[in-house]
């Protein structure tokens, strides 16, 4: 005979249980989804900026040496040897910079996350936003 406690019958997890941890999982994941999408648009419009303003002098220095009727193209300053092999010709949404020559003013432009020109979240060096990231 065995003298010992009585063994419990095992418990165990109920469906009910696993679905309201996978719905917390699930709503934690989709917080988490929402936070890192916002800050990758805000990276990739902080790099776009920075790509930006490190093109648009090397433009000018460009028209200083060809003429102030002449617009260089970011592939024109990468042939000239302005812009090195490693240097990005295209915005974090892989659009090409274009160069704008009005009178004396140099400016460099991409389409940003929308790809549409002219609307308010298109990237501008100079920058009369100074790198402000449109709320959505």
């Amino acid at each position: 005979m065995h003298h010992g406690s009585p063994r419990l019958p095992a418990r165990g997890v109920t469906l009910i249980e696993v679905m309201i941890v996978v719905t917390i999982l699930g709503l934690i994941s989709a917080g988490i989804a929402v936070a890192v999408t916002h800050q990758m648009m805000v990276a990739q419009v902080k790099t776009s900026h920075i790509d930006a303003r490190a093109i648009r002098p090397l433009a000018a220095l460009w028209r200083s040496d060809h003429g102030r009727d002449e617009c260089p193209t970011t592939e024109r300053l990468r042939a000239d040897g302005l812009l090195d092999s490693s240097s990005k010709l295209t915005d974090a949404w892989g659009n090409r910079y274009v160069i704008v020559c009005e009178a004396d003013e140099t400016s460099v432009l991409s389409d940003g996350p929308d790809r549409r020109p002219n609307t308010d979240d298109d990237v501008r060096e100079p920058d009369p936003d100074h790198g402000k990231v449109a709320e959505r």
